[in-house]
């Protein structure tokens, strides 16, 4: 039996650069992985089986649909080898919130799967064909992430910060929202200068405009965390609707967290700091 940990992943900024001939859009993005996220149990077996269980295990598909299924076909394909197992996916993270759930999970379970066979790891290029996120979600800690996913570059040093997650139970469909944008060629990451927290707050989420327009609730998930103490950056996260908020001192964090679970307890929240993982 394996078990791999699928961490959230968090837009800290997301720069949308152009858009190719074939739809798919260029992206320059400052992502980290938390420790906070759902888990995959990988079995032997004779045929494909997947299940769901935890929190969120209602809203999980459980048919061809699911990434984790795709994950698994794509990975026949690309390895020539027939793939079986039984996977349980305990789902931590409301899906479709913009944090990387399901493209976690697929590489949870691609990571696991390859383990299971004893195969190696696909490359970043080729992962990238299951979606933008997937590659990324294969990686480490804080990372720069750009292309249509593939290229990604580790950021050397994690900074020291715990992050308050805060979804308020919509979905924001994401073609909705790429659709939304005024522009498709923006400018690109600024270059990382003097305090890491101030340069952070200074860039943007271009995919954040569309998506407060499309679901308002996001502005006022926006106000409620900006309202807590010592908060050093708040903005959403991905296509929404999950907003986060980043502090310096984890106390506050904790005590952010609080508040607003208080004034919304219909809300998600939750607390993750940055995870580095094999």
């Amino acid at each position: 039996m394996i078990h791999v940990f699928a961490p959230s992943k968090v837009n800290l900024a997301l720069h949308v650069t152009g858009q190719r001939a074939d739809g798919y859009h260029e992206l320059d993005s400052v992502v980290v992985l938390l420790d906070c996220g759902d888990q995959i149990t990988i079995e032997p077996n004779d045929t494909w089986v997947l299940c769901a269980d935890g929190p969120f295990a209602a809203q999980v598909p459980l048919d061809q649909s699911n990434l984790i299924t795709k994950a698994a076909r794509w990975l026949e394909n690309w390895s020539g080898r027939r793939i079986a197992a039984k996977i349980t996916l305990t789902k931590y993270l409301p899906p479709a919130s913009g944090i990387g759930g399901g493209s976690s999970d697929a590489a949870a379970a691609i990571k696991g799967l390859c383990q299971l066979m004893q195969m190696d790891l696909p490359p970043a290029a080729d992962l990238a064909q299951l979606g933008a996120d997937v590659p990324v979600c294969m990686g480490q800690g804080l990372m720069r992430m750009q292309g249509i996913g593939e290229r990604i570059t580790a950021y050397p040093n994690l900074p020291d910060m715990a992050v308050l997650l805060v979804n308020p139970g919509v979905h924001v469909p994401t073609p909705a929202v790429f659709r939304g944008l005024q522009s498709k060629t923006n400018p690109a990451l600024t270059d990382q200068s003097g305090d890491w927290f101030e340069w952070i707050a200074s860039q943007r989420n271009d995919l954040e405009p569309p998506a407060r327009l499309a679901e308002p609730v996001i502005d006022l998930v926006l106000e409620c965390i900006r309202a807590t103490d010592d908060v050093c950056v708040t903005r959403m996260s991905g296509s929404g609707a999950t907003c986060f908020g980043i502090y310096r001192d984890h106390a506050a964090c904790f005590a952010a967290r609080e508040h607003v679970a208080y004034a919304h307890p219909d809300w998600w929240t939750a607390i993750g700091r940055p995870i580095t993982i094999p």
